[in-house]
């Protein structure tokens, strides 16, 4: 392979690494985000379960008082499964391109890794 056929291979993968560095992180966001609310979910378990209301439940005023009410989709494992899935292949992705990248002889110590 020529260093000119070398150098366009490289900016392939560099373009699809950026691409799916944004991708990693918009999924780590998202990530974040379920986390957060499964985290506000399991403080009403653990601290005031009579006062958890999902999806707009009718329930009495002394428990509605200081419940917060969450939607189904807040507790949807499809969407959470998708996630990891997702998330998982990124990171195959990522380790792939970056396996490439060696491969053409660069290095990529100086490569910033996505978590």
């Amino acid at each position: 392979m020529t260093e000119e056929s070398k150098e366009d291979v490289l900016g392939r993968l560099v373009k699809e690494q950026r691409e799916n560095k944004e991708l990693i992180g918009r999924l780590a966001a998202e990530a974040s985000r379920w986390g957060q609310r499964l985290t506000e979910i399991g403080g009403f378990l653990r601290s005031r379960p009579e006062s958890l209301v999902l999806n707009g439940q009718t329930l009495d005023l002394r428990y509605r008082k200081n419940g917060s009410d969450f939607s189904p989709n807040d507790l949807n494992v499809e969407e959470l499964t998708a996630l990891t899935n997702n998330y998982r292949k990124a990171l195959q992705v990522r380790d792939r391109l970056l396996n490439q990248i060696t491969q053409l002889g660069f290095s990529i110590s100086n490569w910033i890794l996505p978590r």
